[in-house]
């Protein structure tokens, strides 16, 4: 499992040498998010819902047949993860018809190291041999629901113990399963965490808990 996401983290930082949308903006400029009362002055954290459902317009003029196959949270300066909200969401999106991957990012982030504020993408990648892409519609539970879940099985006791403990997220679907799993990371990835929750991302139910 986990070699499978180290693999699928390092597809999507190749692809975040970053090119415009694919939109009718003028070419150079990224598309902004635009939650209520946003501006460019401040960071803004998300959901990975609400990115998303802007992501995925983008997607589907890359490619109309686009499914998502991994959704992964970003660490800046300006977010912990907590309440499961970042200001970076990297999303990976696949197509049939180009036989192809590609990268969208959704960022409400002013780091100097994060994606372009607003929503940007990167190059066209070979299809990855692992993972399974899904339909977004199976993905009903939200990040912020999966964090509340993994803190009511031993997520909060971790964040008493470390109150400075990051936490960071991933969606996939795993071949031979009907539906994508939040994996909830106590911690800056996979490799180095100090608890992880896995939880039914259209039910909400929680699979396990690992390290």
């Amino acid at each position: 499992m986990r070699a499978r996401h180290l693999l699928l983290i390092a597809a999507i930082l190749i692809a975040t040498g970053i090119l415009p949308a694919c939109s009718n903006q003028p070419a150079g400029k990224s598309v902004p998010p635009k939650p209520a009362a946003e501006t460019k002055n401040q960071p803004v954290v998300y959901t990975a819902q609400e990115c998303l459902k802007r992501v995925e317009g983008q997607a589907r003029l890359w490619a109309i047949d686009a499914r998502p196959i991994h959704i992964e949270s970003d660490l800046t300066s300006e977010s912990l993860g907590r309440e499961g909200k970042s200001a970076v969401w990297r999303f990976m999106f696949v197509s049939a018809q180009r036989s192809a991957m590609r990268a969208f990012m959704c960022s409400g982030s002013l780091d100097a190291g994060a994606p372009a504020y607003g929503l940007s993408q990167g190059m066209d990648l070979s299809l990855p041999r692992e993972g399974t892409p899904f339909d977004s519609f199976l993905l009903k539970v939200d990040s912020d629901k999966a964090f509340g879940v993994a803190q009511g099985h031993g997520g909060e006791g971790l964040l008493k113990k470390t109150p400075e403990q990051p936490v960071t997220y991933i969606v996939e679907m795993a071949r031979g399963q009907t539906v994508p799993h939040w994996y909830v990371i106590y911690g800056k990835d996979l490799k180095n965490n100090k608890g992880l929750g896995v939880i039914n991302a259209t039910t909400g139910a929680f699979v396990r808990a690992s390290k």
